[in-house]
């Protein structure tokens, strides 16, 4: 509550990855219900970041030939978009 959302993914980044997040796009949004509460997905391309990034359970890179790796229609969706954009 009260930290907008370029510092949440700013922090996130660096206690996640341990990178100092320098550039990004917003992809969009994705609202869903799950278990009885209801969340958002936001999605984001990092194009520009300081430092290594750290080993994490929850990084997949794109894998361009295949996008059946991802649950949600809307995951297929923005990594369609992204391959699409040329990132």
């Amino acid at each position: 509550p009260g930290e907008s959302w370029e510092a949440c993914l700013r922090r996130e980044m660096q206690e996640e990855l341990g990178i100092r997040l320098l550039e990004w796009d917003f992809l969009g949004r994705k609202d869903y219900r799950s278990g009885g509460r209801r969340y958002k997905l936001d999605y984001f391309l990092c194009k520009k970041w300081k430092g290594v990034i750290k080993p994490a359970i929850d990084v997949l890179w794109l894998d361009k030939k295949n996008t059946s790796m991802f649950t949600f229609e809307k995951d297929r969706i923005v990594a369609k978009r992204v391959m699409e954009d040329g990132y």
